[in-house]
């Protein structure tokens, strides 16, 4: 089992942290004393995914939203650490739905929201579970994302109906539901988070908003008075930029201080960095990690929003999740104080990787339209040990999903697994990606697809001119977005790549946009993004099935709501009438399984993926007989493979094959 979040409630002056780890078969939560931490008590019961989750401030229960059959549907209910998994209590009278909608506690007082249709529904939860409703917000990316340690205010995100990449925030008197507070809509925001001051009747809040660089900045904001100051400093512009208040401790007589620091996350071109930041003097002091290590990300409970994975301990003191290249996950602590990292104990530090990875960092530049947008790209390349091959390594291109995401510093199992089987590991964060500026998503999202596939391409030509990669044997593989962008490069850019893996990619945008059950999210961004100006969903894949040239293996979710089966079972379909080598796995859950769906199936995806690469990328005879200087600038498609014998047996864990080579 590993940790991946540590919550301590009330600073840790609670004596009880509670926990989540993977397990074998999903994520669990486990109640854990720090002054034992071998002693653990697991407090959601076995085969529950559990991804959100809170802690009251006193440590008395903690609430987790508990999902149906593997689905991203579910409801929110309340845990008492002192009682057994079966004695969770559902939130009655909320109805079931997406958990995207936050969730936010002070003990006394307790708001959630659940989209629902087209629709983010809040609710205060009293002291009995009963729910009633306090507002109603348009679409399925709205939610409650803060709450004033008192329970009076709290700050909700927002989309407007005609463009949800416009991303509004105000603050709402709980007692009264009047609009208090106001802050300017940030466009091309997906997420706008925002955080009150842990100390009860002070009531700043730090929230996101758009720098004078065109970033995204942060502010501090008294939402009583409307005073506000602006995060700034000559470390901190021209980054993303992910904030946390940091504890002041207590004054003579036992109370708390209100915080005059912040943890900063500085995200740059895929690199992270983090910084202290003092609200008084306005000086900026770097937290220096060792061994190239990067601050791990989580999500703001209830929410698709990722954080700075980030735990209270005690005074001056704060749990960082960190890895790297060359180090599983793990804690460190850092001194408020001083900056000073040390170790994280009774929680494990980060732990030496076999094999680790060599990775590098670099950026390419490409052009859009006429030549008028010029973007930096940026990449990172990890080659396996020993000397490189006179041609260049075949290699992985690991695009990630989102678009609004991005690859970091930190560790990757299917970067190790698969440098450890002898290839190198290309990783680019196309234009669209954040940690590169809102003008940057601006881009990504006029030209979609096609533009962030010239970005994919031009590292590769890139890398391919310097001799790293051999060009004629290219995989591209990607999850979610970035499993759309592998399906399109198979299509549209045959001569780059030998195979195709996709992960729950999206393929048809007219059926995300008409079909019932999508995440509504989807369906408006969707919308907002390909059909309007040109027509954009002529690129997407299952238009173009019949033109995808190289073999693909696609990974579906039985339960996904936002990359459904049905869609990409048509697209194998249309592909493999036009006589594609084209395979499908498909495993249960939904969309986020593969990513999130515990240790077993992770296992399971590595096999299928690292098995179907190492079919598709050795060497052929027709790559024996070129010279090194054709392999490196080769333009032609490799010979593909012969297409798979026919079939589609159903295995017992649900999982098609096209091949039995692929089978557990």
């Amino acid at each position: 089992m590993a940790d991946l979040e540590i919550k301590t409630p009330g600073g840790g002056d609670a004596g009880i942290a509670v926990v989540r780890r993977t397990v074998a078969d999903g994520t669990a939560l486990f109640a854990v004393d720090p002054g034992n931490p071998d002693q653990a008590r697991q407090l959601t019961p076995d085969g529950a995914q559990v991804m959100h989750y809170e802690v009251e401030p006193d440590g008395a229960a903690v609430w987790w939203f508990k999902a149906q059959g593997g689905t991203e549907t579910g409801r929110w209910v309340r845990q008492r650490l002192d009682e057994p998994p079966s004695a969770a209590v559902p939130v009655r009278y909320m109805p079931e739905g997406i958990g995207v909608g936050g969730f936010q506690t002070t003990g006394r007082v307790t708001i959630a929201g659940v989209a629902v249709g087209d629709d983010t529904h809040l609710y205060r939860i009293d002291a009995t579970l009963q729910a009633s409703p306090i507002g109603t917000y348009l679409g399925g990316m709205s939610m409650v994302n803060a709450l004033s340690a008192d329970g009076r205010y709290a700050a909700v995100a927002y989309v407007a109906e005609d463009n949800v990449f416009n991303k509004h925030l105000h603050v709402r008197d709980v007692v009264t539901g009047h609009v208090v507070l106001q802050v300017p809509a940030v466009r091309w925001a997906h997420f706008r988070r925002a955080e009150f001051s842990p100390v009860p009747g002070d009531r700043r809040l730090l929230y996101e908003d758009r720098s004078p660089q065109e970033w995204i900045g942060l502010s501090v904001v008294d939402v009583v008075t409307g005073e506000s100051v602006r995060v700034t400093g000559p470390d901190l512009r021209h980054a993303d930029l992910t904030g946390s208040w940091l504890p002041a401790g207590n004054d003579a007589e036992g109370n708390p201080i209100p915080p005059g620091k912040l943890l900063v996350t500085a995200h740059r071109e895929g690199r992270t960095a983090v910084y202290l930041h003092d609200l008084e003097d306005r000086s900026t002091r770097r937290v220096r990690l060792p061994d190239g290590l990067g601050v791990e990300n989580r999500l703001v409970a209830g929410t698709p929003v990722p954080t700075t994975n980030l735990t209270v301990l005690d005074d001056h003191r704060v749990l960082l999740a960190v890895s790297g290249p060359r180090h599983r996950r793990g804690f460190v602590a850092v001194d408020t104080r001083t900056g000073e990292v040390g170790p994280g104990a009774p929680w494990q530090g980060p732990a030496p990787v076999d094999g680790a990875v060599d990775r590098s960092y670099g950026t390419t530049k490409t052009t859009r339209g006429h030549g008028t947008d010029v973007v930096r790209v940026p990449y990172s390349v990890s080659v396996p040990k020993g000397p490189r091959p006179q041609a260049g390594w075949p290699s992985v291109f690991m695009i990630h999903g989102g678009p609004f995401a991005h690859d970091t510093d930190v560790f990757n199992a299917d970067e190790h697994a698969l440098n450890a089987d002898g290839f190198a590991v290309v990783r680019v964060n196309y234009t669209g990606s954040t940690g590169q500026g809102l003008g940057a998503i601006a881009i990504g999202q006029r030209d979609a697809i096609m533009g962030q596939l010239a970005d994919i391409a031009s590292v590769q030509d890139h890398l391919t001119r310097r001799g790293v990669i051999d060009r004629g044997r290219c995989g591209i593989m990607g999850n979610s977005w970035g499993g759309t962008l592998a399906l399109s490069a198979g299509i549209h850019q045959p001569h780059r790549w030998r195979s195709v893996v996709a992960k729950v990619p999206a393929v048809d945008p007219h059926g995300l946009v008409r079909d019932k059950g999508i995440w509504p999210s989807v369906k408006r961004s969707i919308a907002q993004t390909f059909f309007m100006g040109r027509d954009l969903s002529k690129t997407w894949p299952l238009a173009n099935a019949h033109k995808l040239r190289v073999p693909a293996l696609l990974i579906g979710g039985r339960d996904d709501i936002r990359s459904p089966l049905a869609h990409i079972e048509a697209f194998v379909d249309k592909a493999r009438r036009a006589g594609r080598d084209v395979r499908l796995w498909v495993m249960g859950g939904g969309h986020t399984e593969q990513a999130n769906g515990g240790a077993a199936i992770a296992e399971q995806i590595s096999r299928r993926t690292r098995s179907f690469l190492a079919a598709t990328l050795q060497p052929s005879p027709h790559d024996r007989m070129k010279t090194p200087g054709f392999a490196r600038g080769a333009e032609a498609c490799a010979p593909p493979l012969a297409p798979s014998a026919a079939g589609r047996g159903l295995r017992r864990d649900g999982g098609r094959s096209l091949d039995k080579s692929f089978s557990p």
